[in-house]
């Protein structure tokens, strides 16, 4: 028996672990057993290993070490980005759950990822939308290390890349790609209304 996929009790399920602290030098076993189970090395950012263990565990199948999660543990931003826009999931206007990618132009990729819990504000600046958005992710606290998982308040760019991944769109049925490729041009023709390129 499957879990019905769930924004949710993906976003209860991250807010159940707002407060995991951790820092570079001394992982905590929770933080350690996510990025193990996203198959990160020691050390390493664990925002995504924190998405996907939130994820994993609101879906998880009772009685068995399954999930209906959609997204393998070991999941890059850029290999969850490349896979949002092959199964037309990729977002620019953002909703409850979504699971927000925040672009580097320096980098020149998707660098963070967090969690939204509910849009605040939009704001309309030289034909350009950004959202004002409640999240729960991975924030790095100090230079040395010490990270912690957050509710906070931050502005979400898409005309500067930012994007989201609608993943609860990828619930099973015979019109969802049809039903997809509808909502996606609806958002871009809303986003290019708005002066951001596709």
């Amino acid at each position: 028996m499957a879990i019905v996929l769930s924004s949710f009790a993906l976003v209860a399920a991250a807010h159940a672990l707002v407060g995991t602290e951790t820092c570079a030098a001394r992982r905590t076993p929770l933080v350690d057993s996510m990025l193990a189970a996203s198959g990160l090395r020691p050390g390493a950012a664990w925002d995504l290993a924190f998405i996907h263990h939130a994820g994993w565990a609101a879906h998880r199948i009772p009685g068995t070490s399954c999930s209906s999660w959609p997204f393998p543990r070991t999941t890059t931003l850029a290999v969850l980005a490349s896979s949002a826009r092959e199964q037309l999931i990729m977002r620019t206007k953002p909703a409850e759950g979504d699971i927000v990618l925040f672009w580097s132009a320096d980098e020149e990729t998707f660098t963070e990822a967090a969690i939204v819990t509910c849009r605040e504000a939009v704001r309309v600046a030289n034909n350009r939308t950004s959202y004002r958005c409640r999240m729960v992710g991975v924030s790095e606290t100090d230079a040395a290390g010490h990270a912690s998982v957050r509710e906070v308040s931050r502005w979400i760019h898409p005309a500067e890349g930012d994007r989201l991944v609608r993943w609860i769109r990828l619930e099973p049925g015979a019109n969802r790609r049809r039903m997809l490729a509808a909502e996606l041009e609806e958002d871009r023709a809303a986003f290019e209304q708005a002066g951001g390129p596709c």
